[in-house]
């Protein structure tokens, strides 16, 4: 934090500004959870959260408006993230010589608002109009120009709505690039990003 001249997210004296992790343990619950187990519980954490630590929508507003914070604070990336370290993630830290080596240690990134349901619609409405259009013959045809990916939780898109992360580079330099997964740096796992 320090390297980013954000130490005042550590120790700032307004907790609305200072950085909080939030852990989520119980192993009932989460032992064995696919990223989407973790995605609705964070979705239901989130919901409480927001309104708790930010206030209502016009406090959010009042204050961006006199601080000059640009973005509403839902855009932040405490909101729209969450990590998860399942047995492979806990496996890739604690067997690397060295935190600090480049891609051996890495935890699940997971996007909250990303959702399969709504993706494959979009793609059956492009279907019905590449069809309808004249621009494919046939829905075979339509789903010839896709390209699928070998398939992660029960999806073969090429993004599945979480991603691998660096572990020595998490925090602070995810909060310096807000939207890791559409500024170019997402890697489709098992890949990692840097």
């Amino acid at each position: 934090m320090r390297f980013y001249e954000a130490q005042d997210l550590l120790d700032g004296e307004d907790d609305r500004y200072r950085f909080k992790q939030i852990i989520f343990s119980d192993a009932a619950k989460f032992d064995g959870a696919s990223t989407q187990v973790i995605r609705r519980h964070f979705q239901t954490w989130r919901a409480l959260a927001f309104d708790q630590e930010q206030g209502s929508n016009e406090k959010i507003e009042a204050r961006r408006q006199r601080d000059d914070l640009g973005p509403p604070f839902k855009a932040g990336v405490r909101y729209r993230f969450c990590v998860q370290i399942d047995e492979a993630a806990l496996q890739s830290i604690l067997s690397c010589e060295s935190l600090w080596s480049r891609g051996e240690a890495w935890v699940n990134l997971i996007e909250a608002d990303w959702d399969l349901e709504a993706i494959l619609a979009q793609r059956e409405e492009d279907r019905i109009e590449s069809v309808e259009s004249g621009l494919c013959d046939s829905s075979e045809e339509f789903d010839e120009c896709i390209e699928f990916f070998p398939e992660i939780e029960g999806c073969n898109e090429e993004d599945v709505g979480w991603m691998r992360v660096e572990f020595q580079g998490l925090i602070p330099d995810l909060y310096v690039n807000v939207d890791p997964m559409s500024d170019g740096m997402y890697v489709r796992p098992p890949g990692v990003a840097s």
